[in-house]
């Protein structure tokens, strides 16, 4: 049995421990999982870098950002997160944040 089989009878087995199944994934898909997070840092750099101009145009909606571009938005995060499994699947490459129209500082 191959490292992804092991990893779908881990993950359809209804009690399965998380730790195993995390060890699962990486030990069966290590190179996708590295270039994976390294698209995903790009993008969240690439939020951080335009946020101001994304207030704009995005205020006061989710934003999910995939290939440094925003390529869905909307009020409803449920909403959002819906479109983007239908387009992405399960990648672990986009990044879902909100963009309000306001700045917010917390202090601590």
């Amino acid at each position: 049995m191959t490292k992804s089989r092991n990893f779908q009878k881990l993950a359809s087995h209804q009690t399965f421990n998380s730790s195993k199944m995390v060890k699962a994934l990486i030990a069966s898909d290590k190179p996708k999982l590295v270039k994976s997070f390294s698209v995903y840092r790009n993008n969240l750099k690439w939020l951080a870098e335009n946020r101001e101009k994304l207030r704009s145009q995005f205020g006061n909606n989710f934003v999910a950002i995939h290939n440094n571009e925003v390529c869905i938005h909307k009020k409803d995060l449920s909403t959002l997160l819906k479109e983007v499994e239908k387009k992405y699947g399960n990648s672990l490459e986009v990044v879902v944040d909100y963009v309000g129209k306001q700045r917010v500082s917390l202090l601590l």
